[in-house]
């Protein structure tokens, strides 16, 4: 994420992970005035990535039905 923030190389980054090691990505995508959304379970979702990350944050928990297959 953070080599293609310094590309230009995307409009908007994805994070799909609540894992605080991702940190400092999330903190250097700002630096480069990126868009950027994170992708988590609410229950394994970093409190200092929901602190960082604030209003850009989605919930995994509220679409899962929606991407269950179900057969």
């Amino acid at each position: 994420m953070v080599a293609n923030a310094c590309k230009n190389a995307f409009d908007i980054a994805v994070l799909v992970s609540g894992d605080r090691d991702f940190i400092p990505a999330i903190e250097k995508i700002k630096e480069f005035n990126k868009k950027f959304e994170v992708w988590a379970f609410k229950n394994s979702l970093s409190r200092y990535i929901r602190k960082i990350a604030a209003k850009n944050i989605n919930y995994l928990d509220d679409i899962l039905q929606d991407i269950i297959y179900e057969a």
